[in-house]
């Protein structure tokens, strides 16, 4: 895949033509546009590349996901799959549409790891694992897209274990507009010591 060997914004339907071997009048009739190519290639490609992990515990099902996703991003072709998704998440088109379709998906599959450590009383019941999946992954992506080091083992467990924590101390929580501070209050309170 063109991703994995040069940036998104040098990608033309040329060069994915080249690549295919196939004439660029190919893809034109089925794709008007590189955004359009790489919406589809991206379709197929990201949605199993990091699976849901089913481990026993949160320590280690948040352990294997983080691992999972810092290989992905120390792959050239999973880190050009992140930094078109993230590209793609500022504006309308079809990589828009996709990213948004694609992270909708990945939390709602993501989230029955914490629907499980719930059922297992590891976290608190109102724990909202898009704030929770979003706590795990920004670490390791920082390091990918912003530092530009390949995250690795150790950057997955500290992303982990530091999600543990702020999950147990219920700053992950669910809280509506009616929710009050003595109700965040109490339910920080009742939280079990993170261990």
């Amino acid at each position: 895949m063109e991703l994995a060997t040069r940036p998104y914004d040098a990608i033309s339907v040329e060069t994915i033509a080249r690549r295919a071997g196939v004439h660029r009048a190919t893809l034109y009739r089925r794709w008007s546009t590189v955004e359009g190519v790489v919406a589809a290639a991206l379709g197929e490609a990201a949605q199993d590349r990091i699976p849901v992990p089913d481990e026993g515990s949160l320590e280690a099902d948040l352990v294997a996901l983080a691992g999972a996703l810092a290989r992905t991003l120390s792959d050239p072709l999973g880190l050009g799959v992140m930094r078109v998704m993230v590209l793609g998440g500022r504006g309308p088109g079809p990589l828009y549409a996709l990213g948004q379709q694609f992270w909708r998906g990945r939390v709602e599959g993501m989230s029955v790891i914490v629907r499980r450590a719930v059922d297992r009383s590891e976290l608190p019941v109102r724990t909202d694992a898009r704030v929770l999946l979003g706590a795990l992954a920004a670490p390791i992506c920082y390091q990918a897209l912003v530092v530009g080091r390949d995250p690795d083992a150790g950057d997955a467990l500290l992303a982990a274990r530091a999600t543990i924590v702020a999950a147990q101390a219920g700053l992950f929580a669910e809280h509506g507009p009616a929710a009050s501070s003595e109700q965040r209050e109490r339910e920080l309170q009742n939280t079990p010591e993170p261990g």
